[in-house]
C-alpha cells in the first residue's frame, strides 16, 4: 500500500510508562516485548513503528536506523 493508501496504524513498542502516554493519546497498538517486531513489521495496515531505545538495543540486528 503506498502513502495516502488508506487508514494506517501506529504501532509501539516500549516500556509501561511509554505506552500508557501513547494509549492517552489513542494508540491502541502498544506493546512491551520485542517478539511483536516481527508480527508488526508483517503487518500492512502499520505505517509507523515507535521502538523505545531499551528495546531498539534489544533488536538492533533487525533495525536500519
Amino acid at each position: 500500500m503506498g502513502c495516502g493508501g488508506g487508514n494506517m496504524k501506529i504501532a509501539v513498542i516500549g516500556e509501561e510508562d511509554m505506552l500508557t502516554l501513547f494509549r492517552m493519546a489513542g494508540v491502541k497498538e502498544c506493546y512491551d516485548n520485542e517478539e511483536k517486531f516481527d508480527e508488526i513489521m508483517k503487518r500492512e495496515d502499520v505505517g509507523i513503528v515507535v521502538v523505545s531505545g531499551k528495546f531498539c538495543k534489544k533488536l538492533k540486528n533487525k533495525i536500519i536506523y
